[in-house]
């Protein structure tokens, strides 16, 4: 006999898992994953305890860091959203060093977003990419 877990936040694959440091559990068809959203600041930090579901709002245009992912379970996918404020054109973004990017990682345009894919190969090395910039 299976468990439905049906959560709040934004949607992911079937069979995705979706307990950060519990491995075992993962979403059904339909499941919605609630979303964490991290202090934007210098340096905004994702902490996947929270939830996998990451979303940073950037509030000016000064250049900033995307820290290290905090709790980071190897094997954990996680979903970074990336969102512009209104009349806000993002500064630089760099990754922390524990991030290996193809290169797709870019904040978006003023009042859009980017999702982006994110897999820990291990507990301290993340691979991120496969953005795509939204509306």
């Amino acid at each position: 006999m299976g468990i439905l877990i049906v959560l709040l936040g934004a949607s992911v694959a079937c069979g995705q898992t979706i307990g950060g440091h519990n491995p075992g559990v993962t979403a059904a068809p339909g499941a919605v994953l609630p979303t964490f959203a991290p202090t934007y600041g210098p340096t905004t930090t994702p902490d996947l305890s929270k939830s996998l579901v990451q979303a940073v709002t950037i509030t000016n245009s000064s250049a900033w860091i995307l820290g290290n992912p905090l709790n980071a379970v190897s094997g954990q996918t996680w979903t970074l959203e990336l969102i512009s404020g209104v009349g806000i054109t993002p500064g630089t973004l760099t990754l922390g060093g524990q991030y290996r990017s193809d290169g797709s990682v870019t904040p978006p345009a003023a009042t859009k977003r980017t999702q982006c894919r994110a897999v820990n190969e291990s507990a301290t090395f993340t691979l991120i990419g496969g953005c795509t910039p939204g509306a």
